[in-house]
């Protein structure tokens, strides 16, 4: 009997075993869609295989991580193998999960990711050919727009000819890659260019190339027009072929820049033997022939010339005259006439060249107006007809014409000429919504400049009805616009509302017309704050705030100009330093001197005051003064700058100009007995005249004339006395007390 511990370690190895089988994963094979890789196959085939396996789970979604189950995934009976057909799937990436049921119970999960791409990349961009100095072909192109599994590289084809002639139906179209004489010159390259050199170098001869995108699911994309290249001569001469026609005769002009031998001139039309015109044309500059097109069939008319230049190599000479008698048909099918156009439309064209062997639409362009006609662009060709979309937003609103115009090869043109009503709101809109941001921006300004004005105390006369002009017509234009309705009203309304505010602006101007400082020695400042009447125990606190906050006072002359008529309006302008971010609530005592003003009632502010005496004394209180600003209680103010806040009181009386200049002319600052008294605004001011004397009207002194000779002459005269003086005084020491000695 095995031992315990050999039961054991049996047991342990079972137990390994069967979560090995558990963890094993059925086995994924696709002949369509590789793991991880694009495809382009029209079904997705998946084969599955597990040893032992019953039956197959499997569910398809764009998940990576799904877990299928019995209850709610597909399943497929088989033993060991399935081969599961999802069917044909839309471009995108999905994922396959698979698990199998065996003896042992469900497997784990495999999972596969399946990429579909069954799109066809886009037409090239800018394709162009090139001839090279050394005779070979540059072929240069942009690549496609956007493709879902990207491009993997490009197919070039060349022809022989341009044009084909299908014989049953009589229809010439550019040749296919299927035609007779089309090779493929190159498969899926990388570059974006290519030049061809397995061409006949050297010889002047026309190529016509065709290219396609090809993507990482193996879709060919569409191919570009025909590229027509000529390849450069290694002829000395510069050969030209150009044809007219006039009553379907065809005259041909060939020229040279020298002379020619043996040149041969031919024609080939279409489903005809070749017509030789000019035959061993030698020692000319020149060949001209005519060509009878009566009776001949429409179609491409090919005209080719040879000849030798004086070191016998060959030159050539190509030309293609598109022969079409008969006009294209076109017709605007989309949209209806009855369709009233807005935004953007979607013009559906059918347009076709009739008449045997036509030469096919060149190309089919839009135009819109009845007067003046704006081009909306060239149509392009899909299914069979030709669309375009067009924005009609910047259109103007009414009956207007759209003309399509259609054009074959051979430059015959029809057109179609439909009558639309376009009506759009979206222009409208914007420009109601632009002129009403336009009106709101003015209306800032002016409150902006409303408030610079008032303080300097600057008064707007009218401006609160102005501004509730205003304000009645922007909200008029806001209530249109949400509704949609009477759009230019709505404009015209805020455009209305724009005028009003700007009007503001010009209504009433100011500019400084002179200052003037006032200045004190600290020093003294004890002495003139005890002079000003403030109680003696307030002068030290006054002395701290003001060394403190430093006030500064300086007096501004401003020129108004109000609807054209200018006073001059004098400002004394109170400005306190503040030299940090802490808050101080403080009253600001200003006595105001007689030469300014003679009474209280002649000055207005702004900032709120009150009226200590009449004399004038007045006190600014509870302002508050922190490095974010200034305000008071009554009336914000906003600072010059973060770190100064001031105080603005004016003179109530319109100077004039003569006005205005003596008082800048005069000592009035000067006269001001301190600084601005600043006092804590919890402290009551206990203020008194500082003086109580009778009034005294001194004489004037007139310093001019005579008078100033007067005063010299008795300022000289007392020098004189008190010099003679000094001299008697010395002359008397002398004697007593020296000359007695």
């Amino acid at each position: 009997m095995p031992s315990p511990l050999k039961l054991f370690a049996i047991f342990a190895f079972a137990i390994l075993l069967s979560s090995i089988a558990l963890a094993a994963a059925p086995a994924i094979v696709s002949v369509t869609h590789p793991d991880g890789k694009w495809a382009s196959a029209p079904s997705v085939l998946m084969t599955v295989s597990y040893e032992g396996a019953t039956k197959f789970i499997y569910v398809m979604d764009k998940t990576n991580d799904t877990t299928p189950d019995e209850s709610s995934s597909q399943v497929v009976e088989a033993t060991n193998r399935a081969n599961v057909n999802l069917g044909g799937k839309s471009d995108g990436i999905y994922w396959f999960h698979v698990r199998a049921r065996t003896a042992s119970g469900l497997t784990d999960t495999s999972h596969w990711e399946i990429r579909v791409d069954n799109s066809s990349p886009p037409r090239l961009q800018s394709a162009e050919g090139i001839p090279q100095a050394d005779g070979t072909v540059l072929l240069k192109w942009e690549p496609p727009g956007e493709d879902l599994s990207g491009i993997v590289g490009y197919d070039i084809y060349r022809s022989p000819f341009r044009t084909v002639t299908e014989r049953e139906s009589g229809i010439v179209r550019e040749f296919s890659l299927k035609d007779k004489g089309v090779e493929k010159i190159a498969s899926v390259i990388t570059a974006t260019s290519f030049t061809d050199s397995t061409i006949a170098v050297g010889k002047g001869r026309p190529y016509f190339y065709k290219i396609r995108a090809v993507d990482n699911a193996g879709n060919a994309g569409v191919t570009t027009s025909a590229i027509t290249v000529r390849t450069l001569s290694l002829c000395n001469l510069k050969i030209s072929v150009s044809t007219s026609i006039s009553d379907q005769n065809l005259s041909i002009n060939v020229s040279s820049d020298g002379e020619f031998d043996k040149g041969r001139l031919i024609v080939t039309g279409p489903s005809m033997a070749p017509a030789t015109l000019v035959e061993k044309a030698s020692n000319t500059r020149m060949v001209r022939s005519g060509y009878d097109l009566s009776g001949k069939p429409n179609g491409d008319y090919n005209i080719f010339f040879v000849g030798y230049d004086n070191e016998s190599d060959e030159c050539f000479g190509q030309s293609t005259f598109i022969f079409d008698t008969v006009k294209p048909i076109v017709n605007i099918e989309a949209p209806p006439k009855s369709q009233i156009l807005a935004n953007v439309i979607r013009f559906v064209v059918k347009a076709e060249d009739v008449g045997g062997n036509p030469s096919g639409i060149s190309k089919v362009s839009l135009f819109v107006g009845s007067g003046e006609e704006k081009p909306i662009g060239d149509a392009n060709l899909s299914g069979g007809t030709y669309s375009i979309d067009w924005n009609s937003v910047n259109a103007e609103n009414g009956r207007t014409q759209i003309i399509a115009r259609a054009f074959d090869r051979a430059g015959n043109m029809v057109e179609d000429v439909v009558t639309y009503s376009i009506h759009n709101t979206a222009l409208q809109k914007d420009s109601a919504s632009r002129a009403i941001n336009a009106a709101e921006e003015k209306r800032k300004q002016a409150i902006e400049y409303v408030r610079v004005l008032k303080r300097g105390n600057v008064l707007v006369p009218d401006a609160n009805t102005i501004f509730s002009a205003g304000d009645a017509n922007l909200a008029y234009a806001k209530a249109l616009l949400k509704k949609g309705e009477f759009l230019e009203i709505s404009k015209e309304s805020a455009d209305d509302a724009g005028e009003l505010y700007a009007s503001i602006k010009s209504k009433v101007t100011k500019e400084l017309y002179g200052t003037s400082a006032y200045s004190y020695n600290e020093a003294q400042l004890e002495v003139f704050l005890k002079s000003s009447g403030i109680a003696k125990a307030q002068v030290p606190e006054s002395m701290r705030l003001i060394k403190k906050f430093s006030p500064s006072r300086r007096m501004d002359v401003l020129k108004v100009t109000r609807d054209g008529n200018s006073h001059y309006l004098a400002n004394i302008v109170l400005s306190l330093t503040v030299p940090d971010k802490n808050s101080a609530v403080m009253s600001v005592v200003e006595v105001i001197p007689k030469k300014f003003a003679d009474d209280s009632k002649r000055i207005f502010s702004g900032t709120l005051f009150e009226v200590l005496e009449s004399d004038p004394v007045i006190v600014f209180s509870g302002i508050v003064v922190d490095g974010n600003g200034l305000a008071d209680a009554n009336n914000p103010i906003d600072a010059n700058s973060a770190m100064k806040v001031e105080i603005v009181y004016s003179l109530r009386q319109e100077l004039s100009k003569v006005q205005a200049d003596a008082l800048l002319a005069s000592d009035v600052m000067d006269s001001f007995i301190s600084p601005p008294i600043l006092l804590p605004a919890s402290e009551r001011i206990s203020y008194s005249s500082p003086f109580d004397l009778p009034k005294i009207t001194l004489p004037k002194v007139d310093l001019g004339g005579r008078t100033t000779l007067l005063i010299i002459a008795i300022i000289l005269v007392v020098i004189f006395v008190l010099f003679c003086m000094a001299v008697v005084a010395a002359v008397a020491v002398w004697y007593l007390f020296f000359r007695k000695k």
